[in-house]
């Protein structure tokens, strides 16, 4: 795939430096970049935009820090959600494979005038134990 070569020679999806503003070494619990990813969009609604399916491909990065889960679609922010917020508890996390861990989420629990579902799927991440880290802060929060 296109996606994993790219990696290989460029620094696409690599932590934005804006990622350094929330985390450092001591507050990292894990930690992935360079993964191939994509976004679907499903019955989705937003001033201006509409689909009904769509499917977008990026190379991204997550994390799962002490007080918030980040993640980044190319270097923009996809995620950004800290673990005391309540919306936390509405994302439901898939690991649907070994490798593969999917967020998804209803458009409007971030964006009021948004409708529709979102679901975000990281390839080539450790996804049992990214999930056990995202509800472990969860349920420490």
């Amino acid at each position: 795939m296109l996606l994993r070569a790219l990696r290989k020679w460029t620094s696409l999806g690599k932590f934005p430096q804006e990622a350094d503003d929330f985390a450092n070494q001591s507050n990292v619990i894990i930690a992935a970049d360079q993964l191939p990813g994509s976004i679907t969009y499903r019955n989705f609604r937003a001033p201006g935009r509409w689909s009904n399916w769509k499917r977008r491909w990026f190379l991204g990065s997550i994390a799962v820090l002490q007080d918030r889960l980040i993640a980044y679609q190319w270097s923009n922010r996809l995620i950004n959600i800290p673990f005391t917020d309540q919306r936390i508890h509405s994302i439901q996390l898939v690991d649907e494979s070994l490798d593969k861990l999917a967020i998804i989420f209803d458009a409007k629990l971030f964006h009021a005038d948004w409708s529709g579902t979102i679901e975000c799927r990281f390839s080539d991440v450790d996804a049992p134990a990214m999930k056990e880290a995202i509800l472990a802060q969860t349920q420490a929060s």
